[in-house]
């Protein structure tokens, strides 16, 4: 469960970064 959430919040940093207008 850690692994899935941790994994989850690098995503969706990385993700953001690259694409702020995600929505």
């Amino acid at each position: 469960a850690v692994s899935s959430s941790n994994h989850n919040s690098k995503a969706s940093a990385r993700r953001q970064a690259f694409i702020p207008n995600s929505g």
